[in-house]
């Protein structure tokens, strides 16, 4: 018997609540009397101890009630939350950490909005990404990719790259330079939302250096027209501007990298005959013409792989990798046959011109493309003073007296 009460008095205690300790101490009072003498009241005793403890579950209930409604995303009102007892010292902490994260989220909102205000205002493209999404977004980056800002925050950072390789590529790239040096300037093919294609130069930067989850960001521009100009420059750099083939630097950059790397390779150097005489009487105008349309036809009997080149004037050379002899002579007597049949209409007269050739087979004896092209020049001057309008192939051991090919 004493064990009971001890134990029904260290309950009531834990519990802590009046009408709990009351309910216990009655119960308490009833145990100790016989049993002949305490039926009816232990009955009453039961019910009033039930309502006790229903009366101390009804502010957890409450408290249970509000925390749900703060997962839920609602506020619980004041009349919500208990006031009175455990449940209502616990329902005061809650209360005050709720406030301190809704000012919190008030702040950071605020903070984000007058972010976005400044992001709006901005003459670039600017993102801040965090595990591979768009978390913000400016009007301008958004108008880069035909898009509205709300279209593009949010979404995955692929919805920029043109295709999932090019996001991979850029991925694999920009991680590896990340690494390095904490940030990256590189460019990449990206897709506006209509499919169309464009260059971009991607500026990127850390939040925190080493510590990806913290996001990043980047700066976002169309670089397509200058790249295209670069483009544009370095096709002139290396082609003729009047007939669109190879230029002497060009030519000369492709033969020297075929010496570098040793291997075998045929070359020719053309002179067209006569072509001063269709200047003379027909005009720079009918030169120019007569040029390009033998560069169209020279360029449709060479090989894929071959490397047609304008040098200047009436100069032409032809660069052959992996060209054996006899295969060289062949084209180089297609060309020549090409150009003799040829006929320029202009003005009521007809013009045509030969070609002079000299062909060199590349072998370890030239150290330097100037080499090569010394006697490829030296093989067509001999062509030139045999009667014109044929291919002398340069020999290394008859250099004094180029072979005349059949």
């Amino acid at each position: 018997m004493s064990s009971t009460r001890s134990r029904l008095v260290d309950v009531a205690a834990a519990l802590g609540d009046r009408s709990v300790l009351l309910a216990v101490a009655l119960s308490l009072v009833v145990a100790l009397l016989p049993w002949s003498q305490a039926s009816g009241l232990r009955v009453g005793v039961a019910l009033a101890a039930g309502l006790g403890v229903v009366w101390w579950l009804r502010p957890w209930r409450r408290l249970e009630r509000c925390v749900q409604m703060l997962v839920d995303g609602r506020e619980p009102g004041d009349h919500d939350w208990p006031t009175r007892g455990d449940a209502g010292r616990v329902a005061a902490s809650l209360r005050a950490l709720a406030q301190r994260h809704r000012q919190q989220r008030e702040a950071s909102a605020q903070a984000l909005g007058r972010l976005q205000a400044v992001l709006d205002h901005a003459p670039v493209g600017i993102a801040f990404a965090r595990n591979s999404r768009l978390e913000l977004v400016s009007q301008h980056l958004a108008r880069l990719f035909g898009r509205q800002v709300p279209q593009m925050t949010g979404q995955p950072t692929s919805v920029m790259h043109a295709s999932d390789e090019d996001r991979a590529e850029f991925v694999a790239r920009a991680s590896t330079v990340f690494s390095q040096h904490g940030g990256f300037d590189g460019e990449s093919r990206l897709a506006r939302a209509d499919g169309g294609i464009f260059w971009g130069r991607l500026r990127g930067r850390a939040v925190q250096p080493g510590e990806p989850a913290a996001g990043t960001i980047w700066i976002v521009d169309d670089i397509s027209h200058s790249r295209e100009e670069q483009q544009r420059l370095a096709w002139a750099a290396e082609h003729d501007a009047l007939t669109g083939l190879m230029n002497r630097p060009g030519f000369e950059m492709r033969l020297q990298r075929m010496l570098d790397e040793r291997k075998p390779f045929a070359a020719l150097f053309l002179d067209l005959d006569r072509f001063k005489q269709v200047n003379d009487s027909a005009g720079h105008a009918a030169g120019d013409r007569l040029l390009v349309e033998l560069s169209a036809r020279i360029a449709g009997v060479v090989r894929d792989s071959d490397t047609v080149a304008r040098l200047g004037g009436d100069e032409f050379a032809l660069l052959m990798p992996q060209c054996p002899p006899q295969r060289a002579a062949v084209i180089a007597e297609a060309i020549r046959a090409a150009v003799e049949s040829y006929r320029l209409d202009w003005n009521g007269s007809r013009h045509g011109v030969g070609a002079s050739i000299g062909l060199v087979q590349g072998t370890t004896a030239f150290p330097t493309c100037a080499a090569v092209l010394a006697a490829a020049d030296a093989a067509c001057y001999a062509a030139k003073r045999g009667g014109r309008n044929r291919v002398v192939v340069w020999r290394a051991e008859a250099a004094a007296a180029p072979v005349l090919a059949a």
